[in-house]
Order: structure tokens, then sequence, then C-alpha cells
């Protein structure tokens, strides 16, 4: 295996999964949150990204950045060492066809594509998105850039990214359903039930 894929909304747990298992599997981690500068590209600039999030908080920002994440993902599938990839919490939701069918591509082209979310097939999505923001509220407290995923839009926005979550289940090799503290619940959603 040789490249993996770690997706899911903000508060998923994507972030620990991927640094859990890049050790165990001793892969590279890269995290396209951490590395945002040079994998969004030249076009990218954290002052313009700051003044939309200032302007229009979460769900602005999040249309700024997507397509650059999703160039990031791009770039990253022409990765030629062994990597497990921690995507931005942004990625899933793509907003045109073309972007989305992108974005499936990309996903059905890893070894293994990992979606991290604090539920199962059966949990409402709300109840997903009331995990995620409670995630979100407990993360602001010692980072001020999620206080506006935590306002009426922020919110909305989460539940749009939990509604996308969802919709690309199918491309994942794997769910890990990160509610419990051991994530031992792995889903196969190609298993029967």
């Amino acid at each position: 295996m040789n490249r993996v894929i770690v997706v899911g909304p903000p508060g998923a747990g994507k972030s620990t999964f991927a640094a859990a298992l890049s050790a165990e599997l001793g892969m590279t981690l890269i995290s396209v949150d951490a590395d945002r500068g040079i994998l969004y590209g030249p076009e990218y600039r954290q002052n313009d990204a700051d003044t939309v999030f200032s302007r229009g908080g979460a769900p602005a920002l999040h249309a700024y950045e997507s397509p650059f994440e999703l160039r990031a993902l791009t770039a990253l599938s022409e990765y030629e060492g062994r990597a497990v990839i921690d995507t931005g919490g942004g990625l899933l939701w793509q907003r045109t066809p073309a972007s989305r069918a992108q974005l499936q591509h990309h996903l059905r082209g890893a070894d293994c594509t990992v979606l991290c979310l604090p539920g199962d097939e059966r949990t409402p999505a709300a109840e997903v998105t009331a995990v995620l923001v409670e995630r979100l509220r407990e993360r602001a407290q010692f980072d001020a850039t999620v206080a506006d995923w935590l306002d009426a839009d922020g919110i909305k926005l989460t539940a749009r990214l939990v509604h996308a979550a969802n919709a690309i289940r199918p491309a994942c090799d794997m769910v890990i359903d990160t509610r419990s503290p051991e994530w031992g619940t792995v889903c196969d959603p190609s298993a029967p039930e």
C-alpha cells in the first residue's frame, strides 16, 4: 500500500487517525491543512483567506478554499512515496459536478480511502453534526479560528459537509466511526448488512 487518503468533515478525527495510521504503517504523514501554503499552489494567499474569513465566516472561507483543497489532492495523487494523506475538512463538499467527479476519481484512485465520521450509516446526519459541533466547541477553547464554525452559518456548513461525507461513502474503502474513544468500529461500506 502506497497511498492512503483520510477524509471527513472538521472535527471528525481525521488528523488523529491519520497520524496513528501513518505511525503504525511506517508511512509519511502529509497534512493538507499544515502544508496548505505549499500544496494549494501560488494562487492561494493566506491574507486573502483571512479577509474572506473575517467578512463571511466559515462558509465564505470554505467557498474560497475548497477548490484549493481539491487542487492539493490532485497534486498529491502524483506523490510517489508511501504516504497517509490527511485532507482538509472542507474537501468533501465540492460545489460543481466536475469538481465532485474529480474528487471521486482521486478517492477511488488511492490504494485505500478512509472516511472518518462520528457515527455509522444508521446514525442520523443531525446527530453526527451535533457531535462534530460539540468537538469544534471543545477545540475553540484553544483555537480561536474555530469560533466561526459555531455560529448558525458554520453549523449549517458542518451539516452540508456531513451530507457530502455520506454521499462519498461508496467511494471509500473504510469508514471509521470515531464516536468511541477506541475508534473500534470499522465499517466496510461494501459489506452486506
